[in-house]
């Protein structure tokens, strides 16, 4: 419940590292009085009512590794220039009400390639997707939702390394000291709060609520290591990829609300650990693939609004569910009978065999014949042994003789 100004006695430190007074009532703006010699490495004034624009000084903290300035009501273009963040692996400024492009917010030049969540939801940006962002190599949470981005995603997109193979996830993650950090990201459709520990090991691409056109790229499917891919409320076009099932590790996946059309892909019935699905508003068409994943995902709404969808969970049956056998099913049947008809003569060919092997040898070898019928008459006695001494010792029983 800490209330009024950041007093700018916090830049005359020489010694602090971590800074955190997010989740309070402070207001005013962000004293603009940092310098380069300062030891920051963490710094969170999240969830605040400062306002006011981003203090410009604060690139001047080469040793920052996190920042976190979201959900408070900084305006205005930042020019933040990131490539003066020599460490930073978290920037979120998500929540303000940012303007400009993201090539004024991030520098021409990136620069940064340690940066590891980007993070500018729900702001006022206004611009194309810059190329620039494809050179951020270790990245694993990209979040631009809730903006006015426009123009295509980059094809690039599909090159994240960490994204690609999670194999340099783990070991940056063991090497990485993640310091206290929380991020609050919309997965599954709910806000869920990451602490450092899950946090390091979470890749996620949401560029939902934006006005991006064009089709979905076919590049996107080489990220097998992404968890969260939310791509809804835009403006995309053309069919979903054919091979998105290639993105195994998908747990959350969102297309609704586009303009998306065709069918869905086959494919999708391999994504074994899709725990939630949207294809909802869009112009898909033609039967719903079968898949034992898909058929645990129990939403009811993730199919509608698509009218030319068919087949199960849809109550609406496809066509050729109801459609005569046609020539094609009658050759099938063909198939099946003649395969039928030759499974029953292998089965009685191999009786015949192995019946006669065994009566042909008793009927025309002599010693066979005389061995089996000692052997019959062996157990015969036996028998009439076992039988006529069990006879015997019931009727000691019922004499009163138990023994």
């Amino acid at each position: 419940m800490l209330s009024g100004n950041i007093p700018k006695s916090l830049c005359n430190s020489k010694s602090l590292q971590l800074l955190d007074l997010s989740n309070n009532m402070l207001s005013g703006s962000i004293p603009n009085c940092w310098r380069n010699n300062q030891p920051f490495h963490y710094i969170d004034l999240s969830s605040n009512n400062l306002s006011g624009l981003f203090p410009s000084k604060m690139a001047q903290l080469s040793s920052l590794f996190g920042l976190h300035l979201n959900n408070n009501s900084l305006y205005g273009g930042l020019h933040v220039a990131l490539k003066n963040f020599t460490f930073l692996r978290i920037l979120d400024l998500g929540e303000n009400k940012i303007s400009g492009n993201l090539t004024s917010i991030l520098g021409s030049k990136i620069g940064n390639y340690s940066l590891k969540v980007l993070r500018l939801r729900k702001n006022l940006i206004s611009s194309y997707i810059p190329l620039e962002l494809c050179s951020l190599s270790h990245l694993q949470i990209l979040d631009l939702a809730e903006n006015n981005l426009i123009g295509r995603i980059p094809p690039c997109f599909g090159k994240f390394p960490i994204m690609v193979n999670a194999t340099q996830l783990i070991y940056e993650s063991n090497n990485v000291h993640w310091y206290s950090a929380t991020l609050r990201e919309v997965v599954k459709g709910r806000y869920l709060e990451y602490k450092s520990k899950p946090l390091r090991f979470v890749t996620i691409i949401d560029l939902s609520s934006n006005n991006l056109i064009g089709s979905i790229p076919e590049e996107l499917i080489s990220l097998k290591d992404l968890h969260n891919l939310n791509l809804s409320w835009n403006h995309l076009s053309g069919q979903i990829p054919e091979k998105i099932g290639r993105m195994e590790n998908l747990e959350s996946l969102d297309f609704s609300k586009n303009g998306l059309s065709g069918t869905i892909p086959s494919s999708m019935s391999s994504l074994t650990k899709l725990s939630r699905l949207n294809l909802s508003y869009n112009n898909l068409s033609g039967p719903i693939p079968i898949g034992y994943q898909l058929q645990t995902l129990e939403d009811p709404t993730m199919y509608v609004g698509n009218p030319q969808l068919c087949g199960a969970p849809l109550m609406k049956k496809c066509l050729t569910d109801a459609l005569p056998p046609t020539t094609t099913d009658f050759k099938d049947n063909d198939e099946s009978a003649l395969k039928k008809m030759w499974f029953y003569i292998i089965v009685m060919l191999g009786f015949a065999i192995g019946f006669w092997g065994v009566v042909g040898a008793l009927i025309f070898v002599k010693s066979w014949r005389y061995a089996y019928f000692q052997w019959v008459d062996d157990v015969q006695h036996w028998i009439l042994v076992i039988i006529t001494l069990k006879v015997a010792r019931f009727k000691k029983m019922f004499n009163g003789n138990p023994r």
